[in-house]
């Protein structure tokens, strides 16, 4: 999509066409740098577990917000 973009920017001449062809790696260089680094050094953002504990906490956390606002609408009305 980022490759398709790049070409038709380019033959609109709204881009060099050189930068237009390149346009898709100067924007997905980071992106796969990032993600390189962080499958080298076993990071978390590579590791399922975290993301469901995340989730798992994230929802405790909403349920006792919710426990808390009833309870003050009880006392209140």
């Amino acid at each position: 999509m980022i490759d398709i973009t790049g070409v038709k920017f380019a033959r609109e001449l709204y881009l060099d066409p050189a930068m237009g062809m390149w346009l898709s790696s100067l924007i997905l260089l980071p992106l796969g740098i990032f993600l390189s680094y962080k499958a080298t050094t076993d990071s978390v953002i590579m590791n399922a577990d975290f993301y469901i504990e995340t989730a798992k906490k994230f929802l405790t956390f909403r349920n006792l917000v919710k426990q808390k606002v009833k309870k003050a609408v009880i006392k209140k009305g």
